[in-house]
């Protein structure tokens, strides 16, 4: 979390539009993975 519930839901609303996402490739597979994806947001004034 980022300490700001309103950045929090719009960082999860951001994901829940952007899936479903295509399946890794066979060579990715494993029981989990660990994914760092920067998303910038401009605050509007």
């Amino acid at each position: 979390p980022s300490g700001s519930p309103a950045l929090d839901r719009g960082v999860m609303d951001t994901i829940r539009k952007a899936s479903p996402f295509a399946p890794l490739p066979a060579e990715l597979a494993a029981d989990s993975h660990t994914f760092i994806v920067p998303i910038n947001y401009a605050q509007e004034r």
